[in-house]
């Protein structure tokens, strides 16, 4: 029973951790991509709120 548990638990934590660190790798990238695309999105609205500005009388 006791190696039952015992290998039960390596092959777990042999297809845990990659998949662990397979699934943080993939949430660090969306993240990063969110992150610069919004960045680029508040320099086109920074950019359009500045042309405007020039606009004015």
């Amino acid at each position: 029973m006791n190696t039952f548990v015992q290998d039960f638990g390596a092959e777990l934590e042999r297809i845990l951790w990659p998949t662990v660190a397979v699934s943080a790798l993939v949430a660090a990238v969306l993240l990063l991509a969110w992150w610069g695309s919004d960045w680029r999105e508040r320099r086109r609205i920074a950019m359009v709120l500045a042309k405007y500005e020039r606009r004015k009388p």
